[in-house]
């Protein structure tokens, strides 16, 4: 707006550096919330805003939530510019700032007694359970993940336990936890459905196997995560249809269940 326009004009000029780092977040957050990834890449390259991303990663998601750095009647108080373009989903600007060294904060344990938890628990409970959400939100989402993890399956499998961990354990926001677990879930799905050839299947089912080549009952270390994470929706079972076409049943791993070793194709 102009009136903002003018006011960032003012703190330019009369050097108050506080109040142009915000008035820079605010504009950022506006930009990734309005899909203006143009106009937000801008402001990331910005010296000034650069002095805020360092001091995000310096103090993390507390320092937004401490220090009422930007104008919470349009964003969250804890929202942070990676936070937010995870949840949007917004590629190019969750790139921008991770190459900036920006990253996303693991919430502590519900039942965390540090300093941070404790104080943000007595300033206000339930929002403090809503920055809990949030970063969980920005965490799950297929932008953050495709884009910092090594191992987006692996990723997948261990964020979605946690995540049913917090819902049984907060006392907020559980049904959204639980939709946030599903949809990891259906991302492996998609990931998958990429999968066009035996080759790659194989690839990905053996991924932390030292040899690709030979199929051994140690090979497939991605279905026995599966079935370690009860992956029930990502039972891979359309892909190993696929998979075990072209071997013979004789050919295929043995795996361990209850102590007794079956097939497995008797897994699915």
């Amino acid at each position: 707006s102009r009136a903002r326009e003018e006011e960032f004009l003012q703190a330019a000029e009369t050097g108050d550096v506080t109040r142009l780092k915000s008035l820079l977040t605010n504009a950022l957050l506006s930009a990734i919330n309005q899909g203006n990834e143009e106009i937000a890449e801008t402001i990331i390259e910005h010296p000034k805003y650069v002095e805020v991303s360092n001091e995000v990663k310096e103090h993390g998601r507390a320092f937004f939530y401490l220090s009422k750095f930007h104008d919470e009647n349009q964003f969250p108080e804890e929202i942070t510019p990676l936070m937010l373009a995870a949840q949007q989903n917004r590629f190019e600007v969750v790139m921008a700032l991770l190459l900036k060294g920006e990253i996303i904060d693991k919430p502590h344990k519900c039942d965390c007694a540090c300093s941070e938890c404790n104080e943000m628990t007595q300033k206000d409970e339930l929002r403090f359970a809503r920055s809990r959400l949030n970063a969980y939100r920005a965490l799950s989402s297929e932008a953050y993940i495709s884009l910092s993890s090594d191992d987006p399956i692996l990723t997948c499998f261990e964020l979605r336990k946690e995540l049913h961990q917090v819902a049984a354990e907060e006392k907020y926001y559980a049904t959204e936890y639980t939709r946030l677990a599903t949809g990891l879930s259906e991302y492996v799905v998609r990931l998958l459905d990429k999968v066009h050839s035996n080759e790659e299947l194989h690839a990905i089912l053996s991924a932390t196997a030292e040899d690709h080549n030979d199929i051994t009952p140690e090979d497939l270390p991605r279905l026995q995560l599966a079935i370690k994470y009860k992956e029930k929706r990502v039972s891979f079972s359309d892909y190993v249809d696929r998979f075990v076409a072209g071997f013979g049943s004789s050919q295929l791993p043995m795996y361990t269940v209850g102590g007794i070793y079956v097939p497995l194709l008797a897994l699915f």
